[in-house]
């Protein structure tokens, strides 16, 4: 099986059926109000307003889930960034997290494998954990490293992916408790389990349309199709992945447009989908979402970089897609149309691509992957790559990776970030800027 050097996924197969309503199910449209939050799952997660970063980390010195929080505005090679180092106050690993910014809180996800997933809520005002947390997964869920939330912030609520526990799962099922749920925060619950087969390896969610799409390596080039608004796990047969077959892992919508970016773990293609007017059609567990007009409205795209890009984050306010690499430095930014279309094409596209220099440590950079690692600043249009060791965070202005790609890889100057010994400065100065994590500072 491929990747098994990454991760060990449940391969087991067995579908229980799932609720939703039969025959067709339009999806809504837009309310007025933009959403300008991320909608891809990502380890780190990004409140622009207050310029800070909450950074899943592994736990050090303790048994206990950790996040750290980062002050994005200071100036790493003169401030340590570091703000806290948050001891959730129970085992497991934090996998990862999101913002819900009107009710200032930070949302992080947690888990092991024998036992029951945990949903931390943070006071972002004094970075507390909120009286009453942990909210415990339904029973027999935890997130595996691939698993992830996204915040819905037009219904107060979280879309969460979630993978069996034959622990804790009932009867002992490798997958009767895999599936994604949504998390209210009115009540501090979880909804029922939207169940389906196989973990995802990521995936993104569009609150606009209540769609979200999870590409699974077992049920590849058919991704998992979300119909939120009847929790009902449908899939998407689309032409263009199914023939690039480019085991897509990493995904993120547009909103505004419907316009959604499918990042491949085995291609260098991108495979972008249209699925504006999309609807749903079936009963669960044979319902499946159809894209408008004439099949494929979706394309597969050659940014122009030699590695393969499975990880995703857009800027719903820029409409672009930043792409990151497989445990590597390579980036590249995707220009997607602006406004909505019937049917997309290569000419609507556009993109430049680019590497990261060496860390301050003097290492290449190796971006994360499972958990993937890339979150959007909509405020300030920068986008946070993690890697794979989680010492160091990187920031990359895309205003100035599109304008300007090939000064992105200038090497740091000689020095060393705040409160570290490494032999390199933390900002080259052309766009890219290091934030060292705990295993750098001495957390």
């Amino acid at each position: 099986m491929k990747r098994t050097w990454l991760l060990i996924l449940p391969m087991a197969v067995l579908w229980a059926g799932c609720g939703g309503s039969s025959g067709s199910s339009p999806i809504p449209p837009p309310p007025p109000a933009a959403v300008t939050n991320a909608t891809n799952a990502s380890l780190e997660t990004i409140d622009c307003k207050r310029e800070l970063a909450y950074v899943p980390v592994v736990p050090s010195g303790t048994n206990d889930a950790q996040v750290a929080v980062l002050n994005l505005a200071v100036d790493p090679d003169t401030t340590n960034p570091l703000v806290k180092l948050i001891d959730l106050g129970h085992g497991g690993e934090a996998r990862g997290s999101a913002i819900a910014a009107k009710q200032g809180l930070a949302l992080i996800i947690s888990g092991s494998v024998v036992a029951n997933g945990f949903l931390d809520e943070i006071n972002e005002s004094d970075n507390s954990i909120v009286t009453g947390s942990p909210f415990s997964f339904p029973t027999g869920s935890r997130p595996l490293a691939s698993d992830g939330i996204v915040f819905d912030p037009i219904h107060d609520s979280a879309l969460v992916s979630m993978t069996s526990t034959p622990v804790t799962c009932p009867g002992g099922s490798g997958t009767a408790c895999t599936g994604m749920a949504t998390f209210e925060l009115a009540t501090n619950s979880f909804n029922p389990l939207m169940q389906f087969n196989t973990s995802v390896s990521n995936f993104g969610f569009d609150p606009h349309a209540l769609i979200s799409i999870g590409p699974s390596d077992p049920v590849d080039p058919i991704p998992y199709a979300m119909n939120v608004m009847a929790n009902a796990a449908c899939t998407l047969t689309d032409d263009s992945m199914t023939i690039l077959n480019g085991d897509a892992e990493g995904a993120a919508g547009d909103p505004a447009t419907g316009i959604w970016v499918i990042g491949n773990f085995m291609n260098v293609m991108t495979s972008v989908v249209n699925l504006w007017g999309a609807s749903f059609s079936g009963t669960p567990p044979s319902c499946t979402l159809n894209e408008s007009g004439t099949p494929s409205n979706s394309i597969n795209f050659d940014t122009g970089a030699d590695d393969f890009l499975p990880g995703v984050a857009i800027n719903p306010v820029t409409h672009e897609a930043v792409l990151s690499g497989v445990l590597d430095n390579t980036i590249a930014l995707l220009s997607l149309p602006k406004t909505r279309v019937k049917f997309i094409s290569e000419s609507d596209f556009s993109a430049v691509n680019s590497v990261l220099p060496l860390e301050p440590d003097g290492v290449q950079f190796q971006a994360s992957i499972l958990p993937y690692s890339v979150a959007i600043d909509t405020c300030h249009n920068r986008a946070y790559i993690v890697n794979s060791d989680e010492t160091f965070m990187a920031e990359v202005d895309l205003e100035k990776l599109e304008k300007a790609p090939g000064a992105i890889g200038t090497a740091l100057p000689a020095g060393n970030c705040a409160g570290t010994s490494t032999t390199l400065g933390c900002d080259n100065k052309n766009g890219v800027k290091f934030f060292p994590l705990p295993t750098s500072i001495g957390g």
